[in-house]
């Protein structure tokens, strides 16, 4: 039995509430994204073989306790309309596909959709599509026949790597600027471009405005208050000649016609740097900052110095100001921040590589603990809520020490998992062995780490592994806790290896599992369609991944940018498992 609840009234909500309630419809459009191996044709194109039976949910996320609204479409319909859906805030739909033979209801999910978070008003009648595509299954985008929009494109306008990308409030992807590269690999043209993605209708299309300045290997952040601050990158100067960043740009993007990107502070003197990370620390009561990190300075060295940018007035990034943080104990580019859930100790620094190519291994700790004595690297000030300084806490180290890696925050930031990355300067050597740190229960960072995964950490059960080392990957954290991996370079060939990794779940205590996380096939012949690294992989509102840009292969050794772009379907089995 399927585990989703019917609604008995929900045919007429009205009739199941005392009080007359407003309500509105729904129009859908299920389209199908396609299969390179398939030969490029639409899941739902052949019901018999893959689902014939589409169960579709609106529920409202935001909302604890409440029971979906169900209803059943045949493939065949191409998609319909929910009738009677109250107005409010946060509704959202799935979809999944089912192959039912003989009039048996099956429970395996085939085919999986779902749209961004919308809202349902007075006087609306809305008119969502939703992309359907095979479970576990890498598929490429494609756009509502229904509902597609001129000027709109199924992949990127201009093939680029180095973008960087933001999923706004609405659920539409922002993705800015980014590079072309020779057969070679160098970077030989930098984009002002903007393009905007629309799951809604599965296309990308190119934003009204531009930044102010091209740029690549740069950072975006999303600020609590819709507005994405855009930082830092490689650039050309007014001599055409190449030159690294200081700027912010702040984007203003509530509805695409008024999208704006407008000029915004200048970091001072010798803060410019690309490659570096972008962290926002949201502690509340309007003391958010984004935190820049590292990465390679002007003269072409990765920096210890770490600077915070403050909004201003009501939160606006317009008005904001840098305040410079105490220096690393390590300069590195190429590194991991990742968010803690502390406000005293916010944000982990993991790896990269240092100014004489030497691998790092150390894992510092932005601390914001005014009881901490000073700044371990000369700093006067003691740490406050604008100023903090980096500390070693016990235990802090990876036992492979890596740059070009992956660090993913586990269980609100509780554990990060590290995947991948190269262990020699010259890419000749990837890690294959997964580490998770961790702070003990009741402890802060400060106090100390554990560490898994290496070959002297004192654990019960090895982390796990991942089969195809590489550098330069992506790694995403599902709805479900499994982590996607994709692509990568080994050397300075991209690969296309795509896989999960699982968190075991033993029901017997633990003694049935070997490691921590087994690394999973996905579905069969439903990995990236193409070899590609420098690559970004979205999740999406729906919990699906948007793969867009890198660099793939054009030829055997021949490097070529991409703008093809991907999405990776999950299997959900129960709807739960993408509300969490």
């Amino acid at each position: 039995m399927r585990d989703l609840i019917l609604l008995v009234c929900a045919a007429s909500l009205l009739a199941c509430d005392p009080e007359p309630v407003a309500s509105g419809s729904l129009s859908l459009d299920f389209y199908s994204a396609t299969h390179e191996t398939a030969g490029f044709i639409p899941v739902l194109d052949a019901p018999e073989s893959v689902a014939n039976s589409l169960e579709v949910v609106a529920t409202r996320p935001g909302i604890e306790g409440f029971v979906p609204i169900t209803e059943t479409f045949s493939v065949a319909a191409g998609g319909g309309t929910i009738r009677n859906i109250p107005h409010g805030e946060g509704w959202q739909i799935f979809v999944r596909g089912f192959l039912d033979v003989a009039g048996a209801p099956s429970n395996t999910v085939r085919v999986f959709g779902a749209t961004p978070l919308f809202d349902l008003q007075s006087g609306d009648d809305v008119r969502l599509g939703v992309q359907l595509g095979l479970a576990d299954c890498v598929m490429l985008n494609t756009h509502s026949g229904a509902f597609h929009r001129d000027g709109g494109n199924e992949e990127l306008f201009v093939r680029r790597v180095g973008t960087a990308s933001v999923v706004m409030p609405d659920g539409r992807v922002l993705i800015t600027g980014g590079a072309d590269v020779s057969a070679e690999g160098r970077d030989n043209k930098l984009y002002d471009v903007v393009e905007i993605y629309d799951p809604t209708v599965g296309q990308f299309f190119v934003a009204p405005f531009r930044l102010q300045r091209a740029r690549a290997y740069h950072t975006a952040t999303l600020l609590p208050n819709g507005q994405v601050v855009v930082f830092g990158g490689l650039g050309v100067g007014s001599d055409n000649a190449l030159q690294v960043s200081a700027e912010v740009e702040v984007i203003e993007l509530s509805t695409p016609s008024n999208a704006v990107s407008l000029a915004a502070a200048v970091a001072p003197e010798g803060f410019e740097r690309y490659a570096h990370t972008a962290t926002l620390i949201d502690l509340g009561s309007d003391r958010v900052s984004v935190a820049f990190v590292g990465g390679i300075s002007g003269g072409g060295k990765p920096l210890a110095s770490v600077m915070r940018f403050f909004p201003g007035d009501g939160g606006d990034a317009r008005t904001g100001r840098f305040v410079q943080q105490g220096d690393m104990r390590l300069a590195r580019a190429f590194h991991s921040a990742t968010r803690l859930p502390r406000g005293d100790a916010p944000l982990a620094v993991a790896g990269g590589i240092g100014p004489d190519d030497e691998v790092h291994a150390l894992i510092e700790v932005l601390t914001l603990n005014a009881s901490q004595a000073g700044c371990p690297n000369g700093e006067s000030a003691s740490p406050d809520g604008s100023f903090g300084c980096f500390v070693q806490p016990a235990g802090a180290v990876l036992g492979e020490a890596r740059f070009g890696h992956r660090a993913v925050a586990l269980h609100s930031g509780k554990q990060v998992l590290f995947v991948g990355g190269f262990t020699a300067a010259d890419r000749s050597r990837m890690a294959t062995k997964l580490e998770l740190m961790g702070t003990p229960p009741g402890q802060s960072p400060e106090n100390g780490f554990y560490m898994q995964g290496s070959d002297d950490a004192q654990n019960d059960l090895p982390v796990g592994a991942i089969a195809t080392g590489r550098g330069d990957l992506e790694a995403t954290l599902l709805a479900d806790g499994s982590v996607l991996i994709s692509g990568g370079r080994q050397g300075a060939l991209p690969v296309r290896a795509t896989s999960r990794l699982e968190p075991c779940r033993s029901t017997d205590g633990g003694s049935a599992c070997v490691t921590q996380f087994v690394e999973a096939a996905i579905a069969p012949e439903c990995g990236l369609s193409q070899e590609r690294y420098g690559h970004e992989a979205i999740r999406l509102q729906s919990g699906a991944v948007l793969f867009t840009g890198g660099v793939g292969l054009g030829g055997p050794n021949v490097l070529v940018t991409m703008k093809r772009s991907e999405v990776y379907f999950p299997r959900p089995n129960a709807i739960g498992d993408l509300l969490r």
